[in-house]
């Protein structure tokens, strides 16, 4: 991993985000993501600096990583 790196985890339980928000106030600085790859249930690994949720309701692995990139084509102009 990148030296000095953010490592935030998804979960259900973590700080509700709106992804557009969140990616657009990222610094220009290499971050690093953990997401789980079940729809029930929860990560929480103690090497994450913080836990992130994307929605009111459970996400499957895929919808949540699509949530998140759709952030940051939005951030980057990617059509």
């Amino acid at each position: 991993l990148p030296v000095n790196c953010r490592i935030f985890g998804t979960t259900v339980t973590g700080t509700l985000v709106d992804t557009h928000d969140f990616t657009a106030a990222l610094p220009d600085k290499p971050v690093v993501f953990v997401f789980g790859a079940i729809a029930h249930g929860h990560i929480e690994p103690n090497y994450c600096d913080q836990h992130l949720s994307f929605s009111e309701y459970p996400l499957s692995g895929a919808v949540a990583v699509s949530r998140l990139l759709n952030g940051f084509e939005r951030k980057w102009g990617i059509l």
